[in-house]
């Protein structure tokens, strides 16, 4: 097995999609998965605290992946520990739970922090701790503020916590700055009294971390799945022994699964254990992940290790990020707007200078500079067979500050009826989120030319076609054909003439079907069938008509006059949320209603 193999393998059960999402999640090899497989066969795992031949294999199992990690990251169990989590998330909720916090103490977070490691603060603000959220040039003046003057109090610590690599942008961090906070302090805490937390989930799925390089990291937290695509539910926080980090993180444990205390009493006579992957470690391990673990880094190994693949990652995109950054229309108005941080005299202390990684966060505007919104490229990218990401990807601080969002824009954002997650990529005419692609392992320049040719096909050729020359005049606009939604989801309505209101067609899209018990909107693209049912509604909204058509009325049985529902709305509620109810002799009907989209609503 080399590495051209193991790409050869993962890229023929791709079925020729376009996999941009390496960020997201790593694509396992068969050969990792038949080794797991041959493994769990060949070996059956007790639980470790038994006893028995099954149990001291558990036992040994353990040790491995735990010694596989720390030479991983070129580090040695006398000098740090590895504590096993369900996930990254998880390790960042262990930290934040076990910290001792108490007013006086202090969270200090990148604001290209993950949600979830950015959630720290919540924690700590629960306690009274104070927290801030810093940008990077922002952190950049808080380390080269000299301090006067240090908390004198030994109970009182921080924590300063940032990403490796922005699970956003792909902009990576200096590990040293970690050294310069041991060193000179930080916001009114002497060195000793700083934990740092590095989260390397990103970083360490494309890029080889040497912890003895970088001494001075307390807690380095990096999730497998990110690094093999299997096993999922499986992270690891790499502990360095008598730090600050572990010192805090001991004192302030105050949950105990199994397996952590040297003595529990139900009186509450409690001694925890005080080995850290004893302490942290609630409940069993996920031995079969463990199993397929253990396959992971065998496989990495084989195939010349994560350097081979940060090698491969860098080279595509360096040439995805040029031609992207040229790609124009006849006007001149550029396609792309690349979202990444320009590393300066006020952040360079803190960011790396070079643009490394295999992450790239982008915009698309029209041929006149309007935003076109990330779902759009993503419905597109769909049907063209490329998986990629859109959204804040989870990444909130990165993504508002790139975009040039305020709090306040958020939560406008928000007040206007957007979530995350949901289709409304502009709002109040700002960006909800943006276009992310990344590459890895089994990426080539095949991918990169799919998705400029992509971007090139969708959104240059039909305006290049349109105007010959860029200021072409269009004298006269035609509107072929006029068709209103009132429901979402259902089939619409051809108008000849309609009003136009403050957010478009005047009804449009003013309702949706709500599965019950759950209430939530059920959908076309995961109900087709509902396409059938046709959906009119007047223009002063008195008046909603439902009806199923001819076809599939006769195939569901509907007796004559049922196959249609029509109900009187209220005047002057366009904007309210209601919810219509359909009862009494008329049940049967909602209930043939809602067989067509195999849902209760």
């Amino acid at each position: 097995m080399d590495f051209d193999k193991v790409k050869e393998d993962i890229r023929s059960r791709l079925r020729g999609e376009c996999y941009l999402d390496y960020a997201g999640a790593a694509l396992y090899s068969s050969f990792q998965v038949e080794e797991t497989a041959r493994l769990l066969v060949k070996d059956m795992c007790g639980h470790p605290a038994s006893s028995g031949s099954l149990s001291t294999g558990s036992v040994k199992l353990i040790d491995q992946c735990r010694d596989m990690v720390l030479k991983h990251f070129a580090v040695s169990k006398e000098s740090h520990a590895v504590v096993f989590t369900s996930g990254a998330t998880a390790a960042f909720n262990l930290v934040g739970s076990c910290l001792p916090w108490t007013e006086g103490c202090k969270a200090i977070i990148s604001s290209d922090a993950h949600q979830s490691l950015m959630s720290i603060k919540d924690i700590a603000n629960r306690y009274g701790a104070q927290s801030c959220v810093l940008h990077p040039w922002q952190l950049q003046e808080m380390l080269q503020r000299s301090e006067d003057s240090f908390n004198p109090e030994d109970s009182k610590f921080a924590l300063f916590a940032f990403p490796g690599e922005s699970n956003f942008s792909g902009r990576r961090y200096r590990l040293e700055i970690c050294s310069h906070v041991k060193r000179k302090g930080v916001s009114g805490f002497a060195g000793g009294q700083v934990a740092t937390l590095v989260d390397g989930a990103k970083l360490a799925s494309t890029s080889q971390v040497d912890l003895s390089e970088n001494p001075d990291i307390d807690i380095f937290v990096m999730s497998f799945y990110k690094l093999f695509g299997y096993p999922t539910g499986l992270a690891a926080m790499v502990v360095k022994k008598r730090s600050v980090g572990e010192k805090f993180l001991k004192r302030g444990k105050s949950f105990f699964g199994g397996g952590t205390v040297a003595a529990y009493s139900s009186d509450g006579f409690i001694r925890p254990k005080s080995i850290p992957e004893d302490l942290f470690e609630d409940g069993s391990l996920n031995m079969n992940a463990l199993v397929a673990l253990k396959s992971g880094f065998h496989q990495l190994e084989r195939i010349g290790g994560v350097s081979k693949i940060s090698q491969v990652v860098c080279e595509l995109k360096s040439e995805a990020v040029s031609r992207l950054e040229i790609m124009a229309y006849s006007n001149g108005e550029k396609l792309v707007t690349i979202l990444d941080d320009q590393v300066g005299p006020d952040n360079d202390l803190v960011l790396v200078q070079e643009s490394a990684g295999s992450v790239i966060a982008f915009v698309l505007n029209d041929q006149y500079g309007n935003a076109i919104g990330h779902k759009t490229v993503e419905r597109y990218a769909a049907l063209e067979g490329i998986a990629l990401r859109t959204g804040c990807m989870c990444s909130p601080g990165a993504c508002h500050r790139l975009l040039g969002l305020s709090s306040e824009d958020v939560q406008a954002q928000f007040e206007s009826g957007h979530v995350c997650g949901d289709d409304k990529d502009i709002v109040r005419d700002m960006r909800t989120g943006a276009v992310r692609v990344s590459f890895g392992l089994a990426s080539t320049m095949d991918d990169v030319d799919k998705l400029v040719d992509f971007l090139g096909e969708h959104f240059l050729s039909d305006e290049n076609k349109a105007t010959a020359n860029a200021g072409v005049q269009v004298e006269e606009i035609c509107v072929k054909r006029i068709v209103v939604y009132p429901v979402k989801g259902l089939g619409g309505m051809d108008v000849e003439q309609w009003k136009i209101g403050p957010n478009g067609l005047s009804q449009d899209r003013r309702f949706s079907v709500i599965e019950l018990g759950v209430k939530r909107a059920i959908s076309l693209k995961k109900n087709p069938r509902m396409a059938f049912v046709e959906a009119e509604i007047d223009p002063a909204g008195t008046s909603l008509t439902l009806k199923i058509s001819d076809a599939v009325a006769a195939e569901l049985g509907f007796a004559a006059g049922e196959e249609s529902i029509s109900v009187p709305l209220e005047e002057n509620s366009a904007q309210e949320n209601r919810e219509i109810r359909v009862c009494g002799r008329m049940e049967q009907v909602r209930g043939n209603f809602c067989r067509q989209f195999g849902n209760r609503c």
